[in-house]
């Protein structure tokens, strides 16, 4: 079957049915038809080969997962699932800045903070 963009959304919405309920052969067209565009995306977000990879993968995914959620009229599979990674690049953000300390401890002097460089050299100096 050739895809024709004029009327993909409603295509891609029954290529995404069946692949929600297991079709290989559909999950396989949709992946071919939109993994170029949604990786570019990623990867222009993230700046990371590897997590656009990841993100791809994820975005597919939750896609399949959640068939229900696309709706043609509102726009392309494709920006469907370039959003779905744009909020999973998002919660990936989340996590990493959540794993930083916190500024407020940072502020009350509560966090040992490294020795700046040149104390360091200094230190190393006089240690010599």
């Amino acid at each position: 079957m050739a895809y024709d963009p004029r009327n993909g959304g409603t295509e891609d919405a029954a290529l995404l049915a069946q692949a929600a309920t297991g079709d290989a052969r559909a999950a396989t067209e949709l992946y071919r038809r939109h993994a170029r565009a949604v990786y570019r995306y990623a990867w222009l977000a993230s700046g990371s080969e590897a997590e656009a990879a990841d993100v791809l993968q994820e975005a597919f995914l939750a896609a399949f997962e959640r068939a229900h959620g696309f709706d043609p009229q509102r726009g392309s599979f494709a920006a469907y699932l370039c959003g779905i990674a744009r909020h999973l690049l998002y919660k990936r953000y989340d996590a990493r800045v959540q794993a930083l300390a916190d500024t407020e401890s940072l502020a009350d002097g509560a966090v040992e903070l490294p020795a700046l460089p040149h104390e360091q050299l200094e230190r190393a100096q006089a240690l010599a």
